[in-house]
């Protein structure tokens, strides 16, 4: 009886169960019975899910028609279904299945130009994809096998599937018993991908359900047997520099399954435990990791006291310590900071930091890692602009030896204004600079700017005794000892950077800042200038080492002087219906300017700014008439000294010890003519040799500067001239009879010389010149002697000559004003010197600026070629093509660097070119 219950409870059971319908799954759909449907948004992309009732049974997955997938095997059903859609559309399909006495498996299709793909994903979403050639059928009923792999990778490029292991595949291989891991069949009796993780390449396999692998082999050599009872279902292999070092299996059983773990020997694979293997992959990861310079400890990186030793010649060996940064075991460093500061970010591994603190100057040298090649790269920190920025390995280890060289030494830096026990610091904020006086026991072998070098000795027993800096126009002048002789170095701050300058151009700069300022009256005639007449034209020039500040008519101001711009000289042309003014003005760097101012109504009272352009005047309006000098009237109703502002010069008298003589130069405040200053360093040099026959040498920065920047013999003033005129002057007054005269006559005229040579313009640093400048003759007596007629045209004579050597030598000075070259003007520059290879059989020309004519601005005609303010061009070469300039190449130096620039002539334009380009083209012609 219970049996026959039993029996009737059964059929009951199966007749109230639903029936099974088969269904295809349309995925645009999503209105449908087979399934319900909802949406999820996400921020970039939205998910529409597909869950398949419990009495549907859906043998095929379709997009707009096309097959996506279809049930191959009757026990596999669908349980759901997601599509991805992002801004180009559906890009993923999501589909979860499951087999009886099995666990649940995931299929990952991608949307491809081929159709859709299979991958068989593992977080399919931040992997980069390259697909395979297979493609899919184009008819919509038609049912092929689309079970294409796509092997994907993080780099961006990955590798398609690997060979098939026979020509053919089909079902009847399932029943093959071995298997190689390097060379693993194609679906469906396996299905792979691939991704990287912390630098590990992660090679995933899995093997179909119906397999009987039981020998596992890699790259032919077997290291596992699968034990009976259990069936592979999936293996990973772990890679690392494109080697393999562990290997993983995934062996099931039903309702069971476990992993084995094996490890790369030098003998071949070697079975592990789990915790060795999760403890060894450690190890290969490699973590992004951050190093932190301000931080002395991290658990990501390892930072150890390392030496650096230097040997130089005849110093022995010195040390340098430095602080090294590693990775530790599984990380990998990617960025390098110094607190808030980024020093550098990179992709690529960076194996070694080593970092030098010397005192104000930080260094930093990097070790990257490029694939098999490594790469040293160097990094200087500027206080000045406070951040880390690149720089050359000579640099790098210039300022390391300099540092070894300089242990025991002193350095000075522009930016510390507190005095020490062996530095003076002198400031006057009235005149905008600053005196830095070393004690006379100190070596001081440096002078930084904000941490950046400026200037270091050339000699190893050399050393600074004073500096002079001018912070308003950041210009510096520098002394220097060596074995009892003293050098002078000028230096020009252009934008961060420090550039040394010739001896002319300083006097030049000094003149422009400390100029008296003279008031031009036009209404007053003009007494105090000098004044050239030309018909209705007057030329009005101040005197030497003065400058036009002001410009007026009575009360009236037409035009005043800035910080940065001032007047040279004028021009007033006189005509009938209207007067002009022409003022010609130069700024601090030497740029010309003109400006013209006319009358309204002929009104004096009434000048306006007619125009204003860049560059002189050509002479205009004047009249063919004979120059005639105007005649200064000694009227006091006419003199302009009444409506003129200037100052007196206050001359120091000499002193022996070099610290009272610039306590002296502390109390003297002269607005305009300060001429104190570097007369208070030349009184320095005088003292130091009051006991020795020579005179002090100006312009030995000649014999002390770098063999690349030394002055040439082109260079109008040069050093052998100079010292040749001293010698004679000190052999003229050592012939005098009375010993206590001639002493006196030696420390007098030495004072004078040197004064003179520095600050006047008007003569040339000749001690002959300069003696007759100050109404002194060196082979007589310093006491007045009665002048005879034929001294007198002697004098005469001279002072036309010298005029004439002035006279050239500001004509290519001015030329040369602004560093600005014109490329069809190289022939005929007189500040560089020119080649024309052609006529070595090269179609080159050739232009080197001489040292201390740097040029900074280059043209062809009226088209700027290129132009910068804190680099200088120091050789340009211009390649020819049919006789015409086609390219060039310029040397352009920054600091102690040199770079090459390229351009390249296109279309009557010049555009500058890469180094390759440029040598494809040489190459080619």
């Amino acid at each position: 009886m219970f049996l026959i219950v039993k029996l009737l409870l059964l059929l009951w059971l199966f007749a109230t169960r639903p029936p099974v319908h088969s269904v295809t799954l349309e995925l645009t759909h999503l209105d449908n019975d087979s399934s319900s449907t909802k949406l999820s948004y996400f921020v970039s992309s939205t998910m529409s899910i597909f869950d398949v009732k419990d009495d549907q049974e859906v043998d095929m997955v379709t997009f707009d028609g096309f097959k996506v997938w279809n049930c191959t095997d009757g026990a596999e059903k669908l349980q759901s279904a997601k599509v991805i859609y992002n801004e180009f559309g559906a890009r993923f399909v999501l589909l979860t299945t499951k087999q009886k006495y099995s666990k649940l498996e995931l299929y990952c299709y991608l949307n491809t130009l081929n159709g859709w793909v299979l991958l068989n994903s593992v977080n399919p979403f931040n992997i980069s994809l390259l697909e395979t050639d297979t493609k899919s059928d184009d008819t919509k009923d038609t049912v092929g096998n689309n079970d294409s792999t796509v092997v994907p990778g993080t780099s961006g490029t990955s590798t398609t599937s690997d060979t098939n292991t026979s020509d053919s595949t089909s079902s009847d291989d399932v029943g093959e018993v071995r298997v190689d891991l390097a060379n693993v069949p194609e679906p469906p009796l396996c299905r792979r991908c691939s991704y990287v993780v912390d630098g590990i390449l992660y090679s995933i396999h899995y093997f179909h359900s119906g397999n009987n692998y039981n020998k596992l082999f890699y790259e032919g050599k077997m290291f596992y047997q699968v034990p009976k009872g259990k069936q592979l279902a999936g293996s990973c292999t772990y890679m690392r520099n494109s080697q393999p070092i562990f290997i993983d299996l995934l062996l099931s059983k039903p309702e069971k399954s476990n992993f084995v773990y094996f490890e790369r020997t030098e003998s071949g694979f070697a079975k592990i435990s789990r915790e060795e293997f999760k403890e060894k992959l450690q190890k290969y990861k490699t973590v992004p990791t951050t190093v932190d310079l301000s931080k002395s400890y991290s658990k990501t990186y390892t930072t150890n006291n390392s030496t650096r030793f230097n040997r130089t010649r005849g110093e022995g060996i010195s040390k340098v310590d430095c602080m090294l940064y590693t990775p530790n075991d599984g990380y990998v460093i990617r960025k390098v900071v110094d607190g808030e500061l980024s020093v550098v970010e990179s992709e690529n591994d960076i194996l070694e930091v080593r970092y030098y603190n010397l005192g104000g100057q930080k260094l930093l040298s990097m070790i990257f890692q490029e694939g098999p090649n490594f790469q040293y790269k160097y990094y200087t920190y500027f206080g000045d602009l406070g951040k880390w920025s690149p720089s050359s390995e000579y640099f790098y280890y210039k300022l390391i030896d300099e540092y070894v060289k300089s242990e025991g030494k002193y350095s000075i830096d522009l930016k510390n204004t507190l005095s020490s026990k062996y530095l003076l610091v002198q400031k006057d904020s009235f005149l905008h600079q600053l005196n830095f006086l070393p004690n006379s026991s100190s070596l001081v072998n440096a002078v930084y700017d904000h941490g950046r070098l400026i200037w270091t000795a050339r000699k190893p027993n050399e050393t600074c005794i004073f500096v002079w800096y001018q912070f308003q126009y950041n210009l510096l002048y520098l002394v220097s000892k060596i074995d009892g002789e003293h050098a002078n170095y000028y230096y020009q701050k252009n934008g961060h950077s420090w550039t040394y300058i010739a001896h002319e151009e300083f006097r030049r700069r000094f003149s422009f800042i400390f100029s008296t300022n003279d008031v031009l009256d036009l209404k007053n005639n003009l007494v105090g200038f000098d004044v050239k007449e030309n018909g209705n034209a007057f030329t009005v020039q101040p005197k030497h080492f003065h400058l036009i500040g002001k410009v007026t008519y009575g009360t009236s101001v037409v035009w005043s002087s800035s910080s940065s711009l001032k007047c040279y000289s004028a021009k007033i042309i006189y005509d009938t219906n209207a007067t002009n003014v022409y003022l010609y003005l130069k700024d601090y760097e030497g740029n010309s300017y003109t400006k013209l101012y006319k009358t309204l109504d002929n009104d004096l009272t009434k000048l306006e700014l007619s125009y204003s352009e860049t560059g002189n005047l050509e002479e205009v309006g004047t009249l063919p008439t004979s120059e005639t000098k105007v005649e200064k009237s000694e009227n006091a109703d006419e003199k302009l000294d009444k409506n003129k502002e200037s100052d007196t010069v206050t001359v120091i008298p000499k002193g022996v010890d070099p610290e009272e003589v610039f306590d002296t130069v502390e109390n003297v405040v002269d607005t305009a003519k300060v001429d104190t200053v570097v007369d208070t360093v030349d009184k320095v040099d005088t003292s130091d040799k009051v006991d020795t026959p020579k005179v002090d040498k100006v312009d030995s920065a000649v014999d002390t500067a770098d063999t690349a920047e030394k002055l040439n013999t082109d260079t109008p003033v040069t050093e052998d001239s100079v010292k040749t005129s001293d010698e004679k002057v000190v052999e003229k007054q050592e012939s005098n009879s009375n010993a206590d005269q001639n002493k006196y006559q030696e420390v007098v005229v030495t004072a004078l010389n040197t004064f003179n040579n520095v600050y006047n313009p008007e003569t040339s640093d000749k001690p002959e010149e300069t003696a007759r400048h100050l109404g002194v003759d060196p082979e007589e007596s310093l006491v007045e002697t009665d002048t005879t007629h034929k001294e007198a045209v002697e004098k005469e004579k001279s002072d036309k000559k010298a005029d004439v050597e002035e006279k050239e030598l500001v004509k290519e000075v001015d030329e040369y004003l602004g560093g600005m070259l014109d490329i069809q003007k190289m022939k005929s520059t007189k500040f560089g010197d020119f080649v024309d290879a052609r006529n070595h059989g090269l179609n080159y020309l050739l232009f080197t600026p001489r040292p201390g004519y740097p040029v900074r601005y280059l043209r062809d005609g009226f088209e700027t070629i290129w132009k910068s303010h804190s680099k200088e061009c120091v050789a340009l070469s211009v390649f020819l093509k049919d006789g015409a300039p086609f390219m060039l190449e310029l040397f352009v130096k920054c600091s102690v660097e040199v770079s090459r620039h390229f351009f390249q002539l296109k279309h009557n334009r010049w555009q500058p070119i890469r180094s390759h380009e440029y040598d494809i083209l040489t190459n080619s012609l």
